[in-house]
């Protein structure tokens, strides 16, 4: 496709051509877009063929840019062995909002993450969800797996964790009055600070919940809506982050009456050249056994989605 500022020049340079061709009585000449026979007797030469003062030519946008290609996505499962960390539901949901967005997902499990020099390199992000962070992944993944993660984000790649996933992500985790670090397996540290848990006035694991969450305004979801904005997503037992490194942004809050109002909900940072972005509640969640009667906006997986697109093409 010819692009505007091409289009404008071809423009300019087709008046020029008219306006050099004038036809002589003496001569046979051809203009350009001449067929062969040549300027008529009778015809006056041409006076001007600039194009008439009301006309405007098309404006150069500049915007000549492609969509983005869809992503390679990495969505960790050891969902056979629940105890061992993913909730299977959870990595169901988190599927089928990156494919409806047109990404394509393939799942990973701990004994390729903890097995396969170089198993994470082709992907553009790597998703955790929700389930056991302890003794799930914290445990599981060796520390072999968690310095291929680390090695794969410090180069350019993404990760997007929510709830446990988030948990694990974290330097540590200070959990109903309990400290969870190193001695644990909290020893990943993509997001150096603790986390905390849970939301008490929403809900505490193992029942769910639905939460009221700001979005204050970011750029990982310009296009969703205007800012702020609320949402209602499921809560079941995630983190907030009390403490923010220097380096780390909100994406959004907890929005519940209660003492953890105002805490954030979503956080991201740099990590080397690539990102992290954490979640403590599901945006991916639409429905749970425990509330038959609500059903979340399926629009949340829009904005997850989103936020996961913009975390691959924002280190």
């Amino acid at each position: 496709m010819r692009t505007p500022h091409l289009l404008t020049a071809s423009l300019l340079l087709s008046t020029t051509l008219m306006a050099a061709c004038v036809c002589d009585p003496g001569e046979q000449t051809l203009c350009p877009e001449d067929t062969g026979r040549g300027c008529p007797e009778d015809s006056d030469p041409p006076q001007d063929s600039a194009p008439p003062e009301d006309t405007q030519l098309p404006a150069d946008t500049g915007d000549t840019d492609e969509p983005p290609p869809p992503l390679t996505v990495a969505l960790y499962d050891d969902a056979e062995d629940f105890e061992a960390g993913a909730w299977g539901p959870g990595l169901d949901a988190i599927e089928a909002a990156i494919t409806a967005a047109g990404h394509s997902v393939q799942r990973i499990h701990r004994a390729d993450l903890n097995g396969q020099p170089g198993l994470l390199q082709g992907f553009d992000v790597l998703l955790f969800g929700g389930g056991f962070a302890y003794p799930g992944y914290t445990v599981h993944i060796s520390d072999r797996g968690k310095a291929r993660i680390q090695e794969y984000i410090q180069g350019g790649g993404a990760f997007v964790g929510i709830c446990a996933g988030a948990y694990f992500a974290c330097d540590s985790l200070d959990y109903e009055g309990h400290t969870w670090a190193d001695e644990s397996g909290y020893d990943t540290d993509l997001y150096p600070s603790v986390c905390g848990g849970p939301v008490h006035e929403v809900s505490s694991y193992p029942l769910w919940a639905p939460a009221t969450i700001d979005f204050p305004g970011h750029d990982a979801y310009q296009d969703f809506e205007q800012a702020p904005f609320q949402r209602q997503l499921y809560y079941a037992g995630g983190p907030f982050f009390p403490e923010l490194p220097a380096s780390a942004e909100v994406l959004a809050t907890y929005g519940d009456q209660g003492p953890h109002l105002g805490q954030p909900a979503a956080v991201t940072l740099p990590y080397g050249d690539g990102r992290v972005v954490l979640w403590g509640p599901h945006p991916e969640v639409l429905a749970v056994d425990e509330h038959p009667e609500t059903t979340m906006d399926p629009h949340n997986r829009e904005l997850y989605a989103m936020v996961v697109r913009w975390a691959a093409g924002n280190p």
